[in-house]
């Protein structure tokens, strides 16, 4: 059993930003692979985004990443459980 408990943002819309996450199956293994060895306490992802230098996939992340927290703290959006997909 894990001590950490994922979770991942979730808006008003329903859409969760991590499972929606449009991922090739080896880069979704090598996510699941990650989490599952950090797996001791809890983690909140409100984004899934590449990066090459300072070019990110997708563009403007960083300003997703400020309006989703800002959603989840005034309650517009919240966390939902991720379900970690073991290989």
């Amino acid at each position: 059993m894990y001590a950490w408990r994922f979770k991942q943002f979730k808006p008003a819309s329903g859409r969760r930003a991590i499972d929606d996450w449009k991922l090739s199956p080896a880069r979704r293994a090598h996510l699941d692979t990650f989490l599952d060895r950090i797996a001791n306490k809890e983690f909140n992802m409100m984004a899934g985004c590449t990066h090459k230098g300072k070019v990110y996939d997708p563009p403007g992340i960083f300003e997703t990443l400020d309006r989703r927290r800002r959603q989840a703290r005034d309650g517009i959006g919240g966390l939902s459980e991720y379900t970690i997909r073991s290989s």
